[in-house]
């Protein structure tokens, strides 16, 4: 897995970090100038991952692409104790 973040600290970015540890997934990291006067999430390359151009994101090893830290939170909770079967818990 391949996770996007920004240079700055971000509690989006973190909150994914945060389950991939607990998970005890292994990813690997780049990390995004978004002050820049051309910010890297406006670059072409990254536009091509993910066209809303903002951070974070999470590209799985199949080569799908999740954006939106709580659209990645439930994908990689789903199946373990980090989302309960019933949603009162």
């Amino acid at each position: 897995m391949h996770f996007y973040e920004s240079n700055i600290p971000s509690g989006n970015a973190y909150k994914v970090q945060l389950l991939l540890a607990q998970l005890g997934i292994e990813y690997e990291t780049t990390t995004l100038d978004i002050t820049a006067a051309s910010p890297e999430t406006r670059t072409e390359a990254f536009l091509a991952i993910n066209p809303n151009g903002r951070i974070p994101v999470l590209v799985l090893n199949d080569g799908i692409v999740l954006a939106e830290s709580n659209a990645i939170i439930f994908f990689l909770a789903e199946g373990t104790k980090f989302l309960p079967d019933s949603k009162l818990g």
